[in-house]
């Protein structure tokens, strides 16, 4: 199987571990033109050749140009979130997708075991209908890449598509797919001039869903605990989840505790390594169940897009 990997950085690193862990040597592109992987072949200019299945795992500001060279090489594309730095992007190479593309948006939180469960909960009905759900993650910038100055990272760059929106977009597509589809969108962003930086270090976002569901999201770059938890709030109990500690506790309709379950022994990378074997998977066989689709992924973009103009627009009749 011929597999191409745009870009090795951190999370590009992360996919081509786990492709070699799985078997698959795959063919890669540096961004920087930097070559980390010796033993592996690379590309030395995007031209248009057939693969199998391409990783586009290079900056959110790269990927208008990356996911155009994607769908014109191959019919299976894995596209790290978040998939655009603007919905206009999608423009320039949306007429290229035809039925035959099978596209995945990098959502991996969604194959969370204890992610599932609270899906099943929710769907199951037992709790009675979902009124509200709250999803909280927060880490200093400072922690996440220990190696790199955290000032200089893409991520404190809101022009290479760094920022709490897009960083830390998963919250906001869970809370997509839990609550269903979004209707309406308020928030609250807090620049990073409190850790030198130019992107946005903190927001805060609260939404109604088109079946009257609230939904209210939290992220920041400030925490100098790393925390990610989320509550939800049904008719008849309420649930708790601890993704930090791998901890879910469901709760009944007299506050009685009725499940508590740790995962004491679990790994993350068990989600990115699934992820790529569900990947590949798909393209052996021809399917196209995709965890996380080319309509999630825009979907999200066009809310953060929606957010950040907001953002700007009452920024700029504050200064009136």
């Amino acid at each position: 199987m011929k597999i191409l990997v745009i870009g090795t950085g951190s999370i590009g690193t992360r996919h081509i571990n786990n492709l070699l862990k799985l078997g698959v040597r795959p063919v890669l592109y540096s961004c920087s033109g930097v070559r980390k992987f010796k033993e592996l072949d690379y590309i030395d200019s995007l031209s248009v050749q057939e693969f199998d299945g391409i990783l586009v795992c290079s900056k959110t500001s790269q990927h208008e140009e990356h996911i155009a060279f994607a769908l014109q090489c191959s019919k299976n594309i894995f596209i790290e979130k978040p998939l655009l730095m603007k919905l206009d992007e999608f423009a320039s190479w949306g007429g290229l997708v035809n039925p035959e593309h099978y596209i995945e948006t990098g959502f991996m939180l969604r194959l969370h075991p204890q992610v599932k469960q609270i899906k099943e909960i929710i769907e199951s009905g037992d709790l009675g209908r979902l009124l509200h759900c709250k999803l909280n993650v927060g880490q200093h910038l400072k922690f996440w890449r220990p190696n790199v100055d955290y000032v200089d990272s893409y991520s404190a760059k809101a022009t290479e598509g760094g920022g709490v929106l897009n960083d830390l977009s998963h919250e906001l597509d869970l809370a997509r797919f839990f609550c269903g589809a979004y209707r309406s969108s308020s928030a609250q962003i807090l620049s990073g001039s409190a850790i030198n930086i130019e992107s946005e270090a903190s927001a805060d976002v609260i939404s109604i869903h088109n079946n009257g569901i609230q939904s209210n999201v939290h992220l920041d770059y400030l925490n100098l605990a790393y925390t990610r938890n989320s509550q939800f709030i049904f008719e008849r109990g309420s649930v708790f989840w601890n993704y930090a500690t791998a901890k879910l506790q469901v709760f009944d309709n007299e506050g009685v505790e009725t499940l508590s379950q740790s995962m004491s022994n679990f790994d993350r990378n068990d989600m990115y390594e699934d992820y790529v074997q569900h990947f590949l998977n798909n393209i052996k066989s021809g399917e196209k169940n995709a965890v996380s689709d080319l309509e999630d992924g825009l979907e999200i973009v066009k809310l953060i897009n929606v957010i950040k103009k907001e953002n700007v627009d009452e920024s700029l009749r504050n200064r009136g």
